[in-house]
């Protein structure tokens, strides 16, 4: 069986399914980017870039991570972006 991998998009890094579960809007990955599409992060990038929010914003961008579907992420972080005033 193919163990399909995956870019982190902060890093490049090459990896599995369950090591890049966290989804975050492009804008928080890339500085130059105003996008709040969600893209795939890395474990370790996502931990480094979510130590930087304040711990509400950080619990809706983990419960994000743990969405069963797309949507259901999308939506828990466009309300994370509504909230802040983003």
């Amino acid at each position: 069986m193919l163990n399909r991998r995956h870019h982190c998009r902060r890093c490049g890094e090459l990896v599995c399914q369950s090591c890049s579960p966290h989804r975050l809007p492009m804008s928080i990955l890339v500085a130059s980017s105003e996008s709040c599409e969600l893209q795939r992060a890395c474990r370790r990038c996502a931990a480094e870039v979510l130590e930087t929010k304040p711990e509400d914003e950080r619990k809706v961008y983990e419960a994000a991570a743990a969405g069963s579907s797309r949507r259901a992420r999308r939506r828990s972080v466009m309300a994370a972006e509504g909230a802040k005033g983003g």
